[in-house]
């Protein structure tokens, strides 16, 4: 097998994708995994993922990369399956394979187009495919969230867009993670947290007592604040502000960002 050079990137996915017809991905590096359903959300072709669960729990515990394949999913070119064990890591194409080999924090890829050879692979693959479990992503996609996001709140699905696309990864444990970003966002549109949350509770996307947890972290790290609006004869409803005017004017996709900088400098020692 001649061997390339793969780094797991966006251009690389998109090269696979485009090399071959509904290839399927064993195992991939989780880079590679999560560039596939980036690729697929707004690129053309599609693609099968076979995972084991602890995979795909690495690969969907990133918000960006789980709202994108749900979007490729949705549409109909990405499918998702899980099986107990995978010892592999390899791409099955329309007359190739190639088998993804990690060399510190790069990829190689060993790749054939050999009849015999690619048919020695594919046959056992394919069959593994058949035998493995839908797996199901458990958040809305991209497009519905920003699609719902923008029918409730038109001026402020441009901030949205921006700062997902801006914020790199989206882990849980992040200092400012996807439901941070979306309360930042409601405090830069002041926005009243009581809809705010039960628009993500409607969508599937998280809940009132979470996007009640995400304010009081920024508000906590002097990034968010909130004001009392009287409601009539109930409670006052609390109002998202930006507490600096910093974060009014940083371009969306350095939202997320100077947020966390911001929490990373005040949580370190004078």
């Amino acid at each position: 097998m001649p061997s390339r050079p793969l780094d797991a990137t966006p251009s690389v996915a998109e090269t696979l994708l485009a090399e071959t017809r509904n290839p399927l991905f064993v195992s991939p590096p989780v880079r590679l995994a999560r560039a596939v359903a980036c690729s697929l959300r707004t690129g053309d072709g599609e693609a099968r993922l076979l995972l084991t669960p602890d995979e795909a729990s690495s690969l969907f515990g990133e918000f960006r990369a789980a709202t994108a394949a749900a979007q490729a999913i949705d549409d109909g070119r990405l499918a998702v399956r899980t099986t107990d064990e995978l010892t592999e890591s390899l791409t099955l194409g329309h007359g190739a394979v190639w088998v993804h080999v990690r060399t510190d924090d790069h990829i190689s890829s060993l790749s054939t187009t050999d009849d015999e050879a690619t048919d020695a692979f594919r046959e056992p693959f394919e069959e593994r495919w058949d035998d493995a479990g839908t797996y199901a992503v458990d958040v809305p996609s991209r497009r519905v969230l920003l699609d719902t996001f923008g029918d409730r709140w038109p001026d402020a699905a441009d901030t949205l867009s921006g700062a997902i696309e801006g914020a790199g990864a989206l882990w849980a444990d992040e200092a400012v993670d996807s439901v941070g970003l979306c309360t930042l966002v409601g405090a830069r549109h002041e926005l009243f947290s009581i809809e705010l949350g039960e628009w993500a509770r409607d969508i599937g996307f998280s809940s009132r007592t979470e996007v009640a947890r995400a304010k009081e972290r920024l508000t906590e790290a002097g990034i968010v604040e909130t004001r009392r609006v009287p409601n009539g004869v109930g409670r006052p409803r609390q109002q998202l502000e930006l507490a600096d005017d910093e974060f009014a004017s940083v371009p969306p996709e350095d939202l997320v960002p100077a947020a966390r900088e911001r929490i990373t400098r005040g949580a370190s020692p004078e």
